[in-house]
């Protein structure tokens, strides 16, 4: 008996067939993965809310500190510089362990000392260096197309951080006769949640170690100073993407190269109440010591680090809009700024719209690779989907904690034009 076999038609039909449905179902499968991203993104900010409040509760009502905050009354002529950037000793994300069941880690830390401190321990072979040298699952967006980009010296990386200022104008001051939604840190910058509460900076300097005294303590304020309510107030927000520019590997995406830190580390200087560390791990040095520029040379904080304090708290300003080159790119964004092309505009080697730069895409502003937006956790511990097209001045409400004005006020409008 002679068995028919599919003849060439048939197979080409069913092969255009097969095509088809792969056309059809490879948008959706990509689609899921992106909507699975986003889903696990907020569960690791709930889960990240949830320590904040088990923090306050076992402080009697006292939030985590940011790790970075604002010096108001240390600089001279600070009616014309304006207030300065100050640290803590220790990062959120690093106080945070011990509420995100990770005492496996936090047991094993000297909280006197810095987190780069390669020193073993009181009555251990373990460093404070080798205990953060790993990657904490909860600190991480699984949408990151950056993940393999791993810190030289072993640091693990961090998605997210604490809001502790904001300097958006939202043109209420008559001084100043800025449009709403321009940068002025001298007349509009406000503290947010989980700002530091001790410190001090005493210059303009961002490059000079003895102007730094970092905070001790690993409390913040007092939940009741969030006077414009916890669910009106933003604790921590998505920054998708940092890694270490001197990476071991090259980001695979776009002419992307990594984010430089823009303040000097403090550690091992014996300043500031610190003890002197004997050495950073030479390569820990390396992975944060650019070779040019203002900073050439110069020993910097690790903004891609979970357990950084500079990393875990930073201020949301939006892109830099006052000066002549980046004035023409500015789109009124606050959240996914210069989001393409990857890289920035003018991709590593463009010193105003680069992602390298300070304040551009994501080194230090609101940025994820969520479509449209970001995740954002109030102190509520409620998780929001902030839509990237939302008004700077809302952002601002939203991110100060005792401004007395609401994050949904409709006097601002949000659309594609901006003041």
């Amino acid at each position: 008996m002679r068995v028919r076999g599919f003849t060439l038609i048939e197979m080409l039909v069913v092969i255009a067939i097969v095509g088809i449905l792969m056309a059809i179902l490879l948008p959706a499968l990509q689609a899921a993965r992106q909507a699975s991203a986003r889903i696990s993104c907020m569960n690791n900010m709930k889960q990240i809310g949830l320590a904040i409040h088990n923090f306050v509760d076992a402080h009697d009502g006292i939030t985590p500190t940011g790790g970075e905050g604002t010096d108001f009354s240390n600089v001279p002529n600070i009616s014309t510089v304006g207030p300065q950037t100050k640290f803590s000793r220790q990062g959120l994300f690093l106080i945070l362990l011990p509420f995100i069941e990770r005492d496996d880690v936090y047991d094993k830390l000297d909280l006197t000392t810095s987190y780069r401190d390669t020193t073993p321990n009181t009555g251990t072979s373990i460093s404070n260096a080798s205990a953060c040298a790993i990657d904490i699952k909860t600190y991480l967006c699984p949408g990151n197309p950056f993940l393999s980009s791993k810190d030289p010296a072993g640091f693990g990386n961090l998605d997210y951080f604490a809001t502790v200022y904001t300097d958006i104008s939202d043109g209420s001051i008559t001084i100043n006769a800025a449009a709403a939604g321009n940068r002025d840190g001298v007349n509009y910058r406000l503290e947010g949640a989980l700002c530091v509460v001790d410190g001090k900076k005493t210059s303009v300097s961002r490059l000079t170690a003895a102007d730094f005294t970092d905070g001790k303590s690993i409390e913040g304020v007092n939940l009741n100073a969030i006077v414009d309510g916890l669910s009106q107030t933003i604790a921590v927000i998505e920054d998708v993407g940092r890694v270490c520019p001197r990476s071991t590997v090259t980001p695979a995406l776009g002419l992307y190269l990594g984010t430089e830190g823009s303040y000097v580390e403090t550690a091992g200087t014996g300043l500031g109440g610190w003890p002197t560390i004997a050495t950073l791990s030479p390569i820990d040095q390396a992975a944060t010591t650019p070779t040019s520029g203002s900073a050439g040379g110069k020993i910097l904080r690790g903004v891609w680090r979970w357990a950084d304090p500079d990393a875990g708290g930073s201020g949301v300003s939006g892109p830099t809009i006052n000066s002549t080159a980046a004035s023409t790119q500015y789109t009124g964004k606050v959240i996914n700024q210069n989001y393409a092309p990857l890289g920035g505009i003018g991709g590593p080697t463009n010193n105003t719209t680069s992602w390298a730069v300070n304040n551009i895409g994501l080194n230090d502003e609101p940025f994820s690779f969520h479509r449209g937006g970001c995740n954002a956790l109030f102190v509520d511990g409620s998780i929001r989907f902030l839509n990237e097209r939302t008004h700077p001045v809302i952002l601002r409400y939203a991110v100060t904690r005792a401004e007395r004005k609401s994050a949904v006020d409709e006097s601002y409008v949000v659309g594609d034009l901006y003041p």
